[in-house]
């Protein structure tokens, strides 16, 4: 089954912080878990688009996962795949922190906004506009259908 996963520590960078602060949340970070292979995808200041080894988060208490249960892998890690090797997308983070009108760098992405762009993909959450959710209104989002999808 697809999942996320949040990063509630603050190894990446000093923005981590300021968007926990900003968000009142513990979450500064999320990447797309695809289960397939155990990679996982996100952006991340300065590298970009990319996808990494699950592997490297597998027993770290500063990670969560939520499950999404089964949904359209292909479709997710098409668009991934597409995204692979963009920018990251500093305007649009430090946009939604000093919650100004919309300042995104195309052909870029943020964390959030790449993992949101790619579930909408598949049909999730298409409700909100990715250049506008960070990682902690994401989790939350994430919580609720995952929690929604235990009790059907």
């Amino acid at each position: 089954t697809m999942k996320l996963a949040f990063f509630a520590g603050s190894r990446f960078s000093p923005v981590d912080e300021i968007i926990r602060w900003r968000t009142d949340g513990s979450k500064a970070h999320v990447e797309i878990v695809f289960p397939s292979d155990g990679r996982m995808f996100s952006s991340v200041n300065p590298r970009g688009a990319r996808f990494t080894d699950a592997a490297a988060i597998a027993n770290d208490p500063l990670w969560e996962t939520v499950d999404l249960g089964a949904m359209d892998e292909t479709a997710i890690r098409a668009f991934c795949q597409a995204q692979n090797g963009k920018g990251y997308d500093l305007l649009g983070c430090l946009d939604f922190l000093i919650d100004e009108k919309e300042a995104s760098q195309k052909g870029r992405w943020f964390c959030s906004a790449v993992c949101l762009a790619a579930l909408q993909c598949a049909g999730l959450f298409q409700f909100a506009k990715p250049s506008r959710v960070s990682p902690q209104e994401l989790y939350l989002m994430a919580r609720t259908w995952a929690e929604a999808k235990a009790t059907q």
